[in-house]
């Protein structure tokens, strides 16, 4: 038996006393009567033994009263219902037992279950207390209809429902860049396919901005969620969704558990699976070969919806092409963020041209705005190093993945050039070189600047400024993922020069 609507009324009828309410229909009518008691609130009495029987769930707005009305409101309505209860003793007993060997309540709210309430009765203002325990786990878990009848399936933590502000804390969403723009389209266009099929992959060459989208999303789209968790692979990661399930912090884990990844993984996983429909999982940078992965089967049978950020397509989880800029307005307003121009004729077949040959691309904009910002280069020297400089071979090919073919490098190229049109100091290609070892989710910047031995913090700053190196909202930086790649290809490091940044992390 498990702690689900129907068992928890039905214990509450049979324990009546014969001079009572009579029905069942009369029991949910004094649990619910301070909701009855508010103007347009009724119950559908001909439907109400359908509550029993599991062929109805509850209605929303009823679960909602339970979830969001006073406790003692509450309390003050099953007070009323005591007074119809005979053999309490024997109420106090089923509840309790109900409660604690349910398999699909955790093992965290069953042991504060066992913790804070006895087995055996002692008055009723306890089993007030009880009741309310029963009554609100029942109402507010998640339903599954197998057959015609609705069944409790998923893992539940009721204590989660009133600490969801704290739970899975350092897995919040990231903030999209300070002038994300031009993307309203397509942010609709998104929530309807992930509206319609609940597990989506967001593609699309490298820079085209992808993340910065998924970011937006989970801002634009925050309240249609009671959790938003939000996971960044890193390059490197070894079974990266057990990792990155495995590694949200959460004050809900059992000390022993914490020590095993597989055991944190499981537990991490009930715990979203408790939210259902309530949470929206995001793994952002998830360049991933589906054969790899061996947890991805467990994120898609998730109710919630999941929204993947990769160069791959995926053969189970819809895919939504994210391409450059639709419009040249929206490349226009980008660079006028960073370089405000005016409309004459001039300037605007400049800007025109600029635009053109980075063919809308989001981050090839951004970079070529914050030179100009800084003053390092003019709408035409820009023009003609990416024209000219498209010739250069590249060492390597950085790829995005369609349909199982390659995409060549035509919008990497455009970042290359960029990079190789940037006069570079020795101090700023010394820091570009250690910053590959960065973390993609991000460092501190006076630790980064501790471990490569650099007093002038101003370098890693001025490299922020201009676009090489990102800065999240909470402070730390880190490579964009063309980057990193780029300075892998590009700045050697000789092994001599990693003894000092060694024995700095050593020291850490």
């Amino acid at each position: 038996m498990y702690c689900d609507f129907s068992t928890v009324t039905d214990i509450l009828f049979d324990h009546l006393s014969g001079t009572s309410i009579g029905n069942y229909t009369g029991v949910i009518e004094v649990l619910f009567s301070s909701y009855l008691k508010k103007p347009d609130n009724s119950l559908e009495k001909q439907e109400v033994s359908k509550y029993r029987n599991r062929k109805r769930k509850l209605p929303t707005n009823q679960v909602e009263h339970y979830i969001k009305t006073d406790k003692q409101e509450l309390l003050s309505d099953i007070s009323v219902l005591l007074t119809y209860q005979f053999d309490r003793a024997d109420l106090h007993k089923s509840l309790f037992l109900l409660m604690c060997n349910d398999e699909y309540l955790s093992i965290e709210y069953r042991k504060r279950i066992k913790r804070e309430y006895s087995s055996t009765y002692s008055d009723d203002k306890a089993l007030s207390e009880l009741i309310y325990e029963a009554v609100y786990t029942a109402v507010a878990r998640p339903y599954t209809l197998e057959n015609g009848l609705y069944y409790v399936r998923s893992y539940f933590n009721a204590d989660l429902l009133e600490s969801s502000d704290t739970l899975f804390i350092n897995a919040k969403p990231l903030e999209p860049c300070k002038f994300f723009c031009g993307r309203d389209e397509e942010l609709e266009e998104l929530h309807k396919i992930v509206r319609k099929k609940g597990k989506v992959v967001v593609t699309g060459v490298i820079g085209v901005g992808k993340s910065e989208l998924v970011r937006a999303y989970a801002k634009k789209y925050a309240s249609d969620y009671k959790q938003v968790i939000y996971c960044m692979l890193t390059n490197d990661t070894y079974n990266p969704i057990l990792s990155m399930i495995a590694d949200l912090n959460t004050d809900y884990i059992d000390e022993a558990a914490s020590k095993d990844d597989n055991e944190r993984y499981n537990t991490n996983l009930k715990i979203i699976s408790s939210l259902g429909k309530d949470a929206l999982l995001i793994f952002d940078n998830y360049n991933v070969i589906e054969s790899d992965d061996e947890q991805l089967p467990d994120i898609l049978n998730l109710d919630c919806d999941v929204l993947f950020t990769s160069r791959f397509h995926y053969d189970d989880i819809a895919a939504y092409h994210l391409k450059t800029f639709k419009k040249y307005d929206y490349a226009y307003e980008l660079l006028q963020h960073y370089y405000p121009f005016d409309e004459s004729d001039l300037i605007e077949s400049t800007m025109h041209r600029l635009v053109s040959v980075t063919k809308g691309h989001p981050f090839a904009l951004d970079l070529c705005g914050r030179q100009l910002k800084k003053g390092l280069q003019t709408p035409g020297s820009l023009e003609d190093i990416l024209l000219h400089n498209n010739s250069k071979k590249l060492n390597t090919r950085i790829s995005a993945k369609k349909d199982g073919a390659f995409l060549k490098g035509t919008y990497d190229q455009l970042l290359y050039s960029i990079y190789y049109g940037t006069d570079f100091s020795e101090d700023e290609l010394h820091v570009l070189s250690y910053m590959r070892f960065a973390p993609e989710t991000g460092m501190s910047k006076l630790l980064f600047a501790f471990l490569i031995d650099i007093d002038d913090i101003n370098v890693i700053e001025d490299l922020i400024e201009r676009g090489f190196i990102h800065e999240f909202e909470n402070g730390t930086i880190a490579l964009p993922s063309i980057m990193r790649e780029i300075v892998k290809t590009e700045l050697n490091i000789q092994p001599e020069d990693f003894v000092p940044f060694f024995k700095n992390l050593l020291s850490c």
